[in-house]
């Protein structure tokens, strides 16, 4: 029997961040669908579940792929995607790579510096990958033809354009068999198997810290539904298949309420019984909806929204063109809490440029707010800013006194995962930002939401903040934010809890 072309996927590991709660690798099977209907064979090797992918990456590159394709993002995980590069190249030098993602796609001049890397492209990838491939294997494929493809040509580099084109598919055409016999390590430390669907593809808003409004600033829709009853019915085709206990909406955000709730209502009409999460929700969209709406999703299932209100200062809030108010978020966490018991997850988002230790004082009473208004809210960070490239803050960083990451070491530095500094934090901005970051971990009601998570995270956590409220609400209640000694010691803890 002939055997079949091969190619070979790789997620990298993604650090501190993206150790507590991984997902699959829904952006690998959404980009593979065309190959795999192609023929060809498709292996995907991810570094965040795996005990030995260096020994699964040997033995896949034996069978001289025909091309090996990484997704990377922007940090840490750019050290490790091209140490994986490198140890390809080693031992199969004409092995094509193409890195993918959002990291090439903001900086392909820096990426095609990497000798290592053939092709990259830059955008949405699955219809490249199939002209790719079909140009690898030697049919009548001219690469200028492919959208969002770079490379290196006579000494030249070729950058072309980001492929913005949202890819229609359909939940038929996603290749699960590719990490079937294996989702449940996806979810090892974790006590619910979750999986993720789309609901739409892209974003109508044009908050300046993010990508997106520079991904999409050419395509005259910026957001796209999809079908209710193919949305409904990927769900279905999950839980009979999979029986994951929650479902994520993975959308960037959910702007219409029809949209929302007509997916919502199908789901409850079908009798589909299983717990309902959602990331992309705003608070300007939350008050869209009514008591009855509320009451009607946590009929349906849905347990917890994911939502970015990032600040509590107006005048940071505006910087960051985020487009709703705190008032907005106060009322919409008000709402919350009188109509139903679905869980608010909040996103807070903290040095920027130009932010003052005043606005973080009233990040501080914000957070503060959001907790004693509703109990059963959950607060995320803050989080420090990080200038990516290919956001309209980018530039704002730069004129600041930002330096890019020269290399993929420098990048690796600038990630969560690691300490690091900004030109313009000052000692006594810099201490405060690790105060809010304590308080964001202690003066909620974490106990129950880490219910998700292994028995020894847990325990350390109730047993850490038991010890460490009373001191921290003293901290905040007199701003007594210099001298964080604890802070280190929890990031200590928390990266030696991450390697369980």
């Amino acid at each position: 029997m002939a055997i079949k072309p091969k190619i070979v996927l790789i997620y990298p590991p993604l650090g501190f961040v993206g150790s507590f709660e991984v997902n699959i690798p829904v952006s690998l099977l959404y980009l593979s669908a065309d190959v795999c209907k192609m023929g060809m064979d498709v292996e995907i090797i991810d570094y965040r579940i795996e005990k030995d992918p260096q020994g699964l990456l040997e033995r896949a590159i034996e069978d001289n792929p025909l091309l090996v394709g990484i997704s990377v993002m922007s940090g840490y995980p750019v050290k490790k995607a091209l140490e994986i590069t490198r140890q390809i190249k080693a031992k199969m030098p004409n092995v094509p790579i193409v890195w993918g993602g959002p990291h090439p796609t903001v900086l392909p001049e820096d990426v095609l510096k990497y000798k290592e890397v053939d092709y990259l492209v830059r955008g949405w990838g699955r219809k490249p990958l199939a002209l790719l491939t079909r140009m690898l294997k030697e049919e009548d494929v001219d690469p200028g033809s492919i959208p969002g493809l770079c490379y290196r040509k006579d000494g030249n580099t070729k950058i072309t354009s980001i492929n913005a084109e949202f890819e229609p598919s359909s939940y038929t055409d996603i290749p699960y068999q590719l990490i079937e016999g294996r989702i449940d390590k996806y979810y090892s430390r974790m006590n619910e198997k979750v999986l993720p669907v789309f609901t739409a593809w892209g974003c109508p808003y044009n908050c300046n810290f993010c990508i997106g409004p520079i991904w999409y600033k050419d395509l005259k829709t910026k957001w796209v539904p999809f079908e209710v009853g193919d949305v409904v019915g990927h769900i279905r085709h999950l839980k009979q298949r999979y029986n994951p206990d929650m479902i994520y909406f993975f959308d960037d955000t959910i702007p219409s309420k029809r949209h929302f709730i007509d997916i919502i209502n199908r789901i409850k009409q079908d009798g589909i019984q299983v717990k309902i999460g959602v990331r992309g929700m705003r608070v300007n969209d939350i008050l869209k909806l009514s008591g009855q709406d509320l009451r009607l999703l946590r009929s349906a299932g849905v347990e917890t929204l994911h939502v970015g209100v990032e600040s509590g200062s107006q005048r940071m809030l505006d910087f960051m063109q985020k487009g709703i108010t705190v008032e907005q978020s106060l009322e919409a966490n008000r709402l919350l809490a009188a109509s139903c018991d679905i869980r608010p997850l909040y996103n807070l988002l903290t040095g920027f440029p130009y932010e003052t230790i005043e606005d973080l004082h009233k990040t501080k009473d914000f957070m503060q707010t959001l907790v004693k208004e509703n109990k059963n809210c959950i607060l995320i960070g803050p989080s420090r800013y990080i200038p990516y490239p290919g956001s309209a803050l980018y530039d704002e960083a730069l004129k600041n006194g930002f330096m890019p990451p020269g290399d993929a070491e420098g990048w690796a530095r600038l990630d969560q995962e690691n300490e690091f500094t900004m030109p313009w934090y000052s000692r006594g901005y810099l201490s405060y930002i690790k105060m809010l970051y304590m308080a964001g971990l202690v003066i909620d009601d974490k106990e129950r939401f880490f219910g998700r998570y292994r028995r020894v995270l847990r325990i350390s956590y109730k047993i850490a903040k038991a010890l460490y409220a009373p001191f921290l609400r003293f901290r905040l209640r007199y701003d007594l934010h210099n001298f964080m000694f604890e802070y280190n010691i929890m990031r200590f803890l928390a990266q030696t809890i991450a390697r369980f």
